[in-house]
């Protein structure tokens, strides 16, 4: 039915004699008189008059009883004179009488729905499946379903009835759990238990047991309903289910392979131990979290979350690679099949992806790849420098001619025409020297002599030298750290691989712009794969950049600036050695070049050297050097220049104390003087006692100077001012090598 459980009353307050005080708005509404008209009126006068009569006899005896309720049938007169039938309902209450109309057509909607009710409630009562009980409060039956008759002829083999004691069909271990549970439904609760009752063979079956109180109309509690149904059958499919998940859950997590079961929004349902080892969450950390937002790495979390919004029922993806990030931030290459799996709803479904872990696979096929571009470089340059240095000594051997033959002619030749070809032909051959110098260089097998050096102490030391290659324009910029650690390298090669990166950077600059020089220490917190250079473990590096405000480079043109001979110069400008050099010189120390570049926004060459673990230990020099008669200036530029050289150096002005520095002992190999100092003042002496000293001069190029050249002997030596510290130092190492 569709009428409600209450119905509308229509409300009215009379005074002790029966006449209206007051009336509720649904009154004026259902009668139609207005409210001022009606008050001080007698209730009777609005029955129909054959109503009056009888009803004022009835009145009267109510009147006298003290029946707190009075009820009647009567016909109502309305305001526009037609009659309603009513039930009438009056009700003492302190020295006033409140009533109620309920028309009859809902009186009698009422009645049927109260009879369907009483017999949906029978049914259920007698056919339901569920064990019901009805008990007073002294334990005794009142009422019980047929399932309860039944269950007592099977259980207790007797017939239930009605006014016996239910402590009857109680098990006697069971009994003090009974009135326990009683005495707490009497004050008012709920109780719900789960027990095991034995049958006559034996045989347990579970059973949900509820005891429930029944309330009287003055919300007493009068009765005490116990139902009680069978779940063993349920209890037992629980068992198989769960047995089947913990099945299920064990296979899953004792598997290698990674399973992450996901709804359509994304969020995470299963995850199984294999994710959780490889990203260091929990199942519960991460349940209800979405995929691509809590797991994938960032540049590939767009790409995931596309690819499972788009699958379908029919779908079945397989070989997906994407990357799952850990606790650390680390991150996984992961192979995946993606596949559809219906839910519990018609509308659910779930994607289960099954994943292997190939990071150690891809990590192997990159070092391959990287070993074999290693290779293929090696090879190349192996080659290309056999052959490159077998050109270079025999076009030398040629070149020592021509500039031989053209300095004799130089002599003959002072003026002209003639005279401007011969220096032009003594400029080239200079530079062809520099060319095969290069070639020699580039082609040497052995390994130059390394030691412990000071990245930025050579590169202070050739600050003059960089700044006479750079043109007015270019600004010149320094960022040394002053102890970013020491490196196992050669001074000299370092020097070489400065000027090349110095001078393409002067060139790609076309005469203006910025070139910076940086050195500072740099820790690798992952090993590092360099497809030329190979790999590089975590750990502590000097890099040393050269950062120009050039015209950049393409990538691929990036790819191809380590290849001998390969050069973007007009043709004649360049010989395309200068970086292949400097490949040869960093990955025969140890070290690894980064080339960051942008067509139009310049060129970075970061060039990474190992730190030694431990600094170079300080020990007891190979050789004394004698500085002697030498200005302050030159004596600094030579003391900074020598800074890695084993050598201990002394300085002097006065010939005793020049002589007292060769009798202490440990006698000096070098002694570096000015060539213009007065020759009988000391070196001529020491000449004569100790004729394996050897003699650098100082000269610059003055006439009086150039003249003292031919007087030179076994032993001696000139280097011409200005020179640097590289020319220094190669012909420093060049005499004390004999």
């Amino acid at each position: 039915m569709d009428a409600s459980v209450d119905f509308p009353r229509y409300g009215f307050v009379l005074s002790s004699d029966g006449y209206l005080r007051s009336v509720q708005p649904s009154w004026v509404q259902l009668t139609g008189y207005a409210r001022e008209s009606v008050l001080g009126q007698h209730w009777r006068d609005y029955l129909a008059p054959a109503e009056q009569h009888q009803l004022r006899e009835q009145w009267s005896r109510w009147q006298a009883s003290q029946d707190p309720d009075f009820e009647a049938d009567a016909l109502y007169r309305l305001c526009d004179g037609s009659l309603l039938s009513v039930h009438l309902t009056l009700r003492r209450q302190g020295d006033q009488i409140w009533g109620y109309l309920t028309p009859q057509p809902q009186v009698q909607q009422q009645g049927r729905y109260i009879q369907q009710l009483e017999a949906r409630l029978d049914a259920l009562f007698r056919t339901g499946s569920q064990t019901i009980v009805i008990l007073d409060l002294n334990h005794h039956i009142l009422d019980f379903n047929q399932t309860a008759l039944e269950t007592s002829n099977l259980r207790f083999h007797r017939e239930m009835k009605r006014g016996e004691c239910f402590t009857n069909y109680v098990q006697p271990d069971r009994m003090e759990d009974f009135y326990e549970s009683f005495q707490q439904v009497l004050q008012g609760r709920h109780v719900f238990k789960e027990r095991i009752i034995y049958a006559a063979d034996r045989q347990g079956y579970t059973y949900e047991m509820t005891y429930t109180p029944v309330y009287d109309a003055q919300g007493r509690i009068d009765a005490v309903c116990f139902s009680m149904v069978n779940v063993e059958h349920q209890r037992q499919i629980q068992l198989l289910l769960n047995h089947e998940q913990s099945f299920v859950t064990s296979i899953l997590n004792a598997t290698n392979a990674l399973m992450v079961v996901i709804d359509r929004q994304g969020q995470i349902v299963r995850f199984n131990k294999a994710c959780e080892r490889i990203t260091g969450y929990s199942s519960d950390e991460i349940r209800d979290a979405i995929l691509w937002e809590a797991l994938v790495a960032t540049e590939d979390r767009e790409r995931v979350r596309q690819l499972y919004q788009q699958i379908n029922p029919q779908s079945q993806i397989n070989n997906v690679q994407y990357r799952l990030k850990d606790r650390n931030g680390n991150s996984h290459f992961i192979s995946w099949s993606l596949n559809v799996m219906p839910g519990l709803h018609e509308d659910g479904l779930y994607i289960v992806s099954t994943g292997i872990d190939v990071t150690d696979r891809l990590r192997a096929e990159r070092a391959l790849q990287e070993s074999e571009a290693m290779l293929r470089q090696a090879q190349k340059m192996e080659a290309v420098g056999q052959f490159a240095g077998g050109i270079a000594h025999d076009f030398n051997n040629m070149l020592t001619a021509i500039m031989g033959y053209g300095q004799l002619l130089e002599q003959s030749v002072n003026t002209g025409e003639d005279r401007e070809y011969l220096d032009e032909i003594l400029r080239m051959c200079l530079k062809a020297r520099e060319l095969t110098r290069q070639l020699l260089m580039f082609s040497r097998k052995a390994p130059a002599e390394s030691r412990p050096i000071n990245v930025t102490q050579v590169i202070a030391q050739m600050k003059g030298l960089i700044r006479q290659l750079l043109q007015d324009k270019i600004q010149l910029k320094m960022d040394l750290d002053p102890s970013p650690g020491w490196i196992l390298a050669n001074a000299l090669n370092l020097e070489q691989v400065m000027m090349n990166l110095v001078v393409n950077a002067r060139d790609a600059m076309n005469g203006a712009g910025v070139l910076t020089l940086a050195i500072h220490r740099k820790h690798l917190k992952q090993e590092h794969h360099h497809e030329m250079f190979g790999r590089f473990p975590i750990g502590d590096y000097v890099c040393l950049s050269v950062t120009d405000s050039g015209c950049g480079m393409t990538d691929e043109i990036r790819r191809s600036i380590f290849d001998p001979f390969f050069t973007t110069k007009e043709r004649g400008k360049g010989t395309g050695l200068g970086l292949a050099v400097v490949y040869r010189i960093v990955h025969e120390f140890g070290g690894w070049v980064d080339v960051l570049s942008q067509p139009g926004q310049g060129s970075t060459f970061e060039i990474n050297f190992p730190i030694l673990a431990e600094p170079p230990a300080l020990k007891d020099p190979e050789c004394k050097l004698v500085l002697y008669k030498l200005g302050k200036d030159v004596q600094h530029l030579i003391r900074s220049s020598l800074l890695d050289f084993a050598c201990e150096l002394h300085s002097t002005t006065d010939s005793d104390q020049l002589l007292t520095l060769f009798e202490q002992g440990n006698c000096p190999k070098l002694l570096i003087t000015p060539l213009n100092a007065p020759r009988g003042n000391g070196t001529a002496l020491l000449r004569s006692r100790y004729p394996q000293l050897k003699v650098l001069y100082l000269a610059g190029d003055s006439q009086e100077e150039m003249a003292l050249l031919d007087q030179l002997g076994m032993n001696e030596d000139v280097l011409l001012s200005p020179f640097s510290p590289q020319q220094l130092r190669i012909r420093i190492q060049r005499m004390l090598n004999g």
